[in-house]
């Protein structure tokens, strides 16, 4: 199963993830994939399916300002480097 959440800093800021869940009782690692500078975690989708296959746990998720953690505005977003 895939599921899409949101993770609030405590900024206030919203971050959106990704988890892919191993079968129930079958996990055997969890992996979490940081996403390289302007990367969004989509990139990671094909590992992310294949690590799950392989019984693992995985989350990916979209650094502030790009991909689903991105302002509707961008010209409002303070993300910066």
């Amino acid at each position: 199963m895939t599921t899409k959440f949101n993770v609030t800093c405590s900024d206030g800021r919203r971050l959106t993830l990704t988890k892919f869940d191993a079968a129930a009782g079958e996990q055997k690692h969890f992996v979490i994939f940081n996403s390289a500078l302007g990367i969004k975690q989509h990139f990671y989708q094909k590992i992310a399916e294949y690590l799950q296959r392989q019984h693992c746990t995985v989350i990916t998720w979209d650094p502030r300002g790009i991909g689903g953690s991105r302002l509707k505005n961008v010209k409002k977003d303070t993300a910066k480097l």
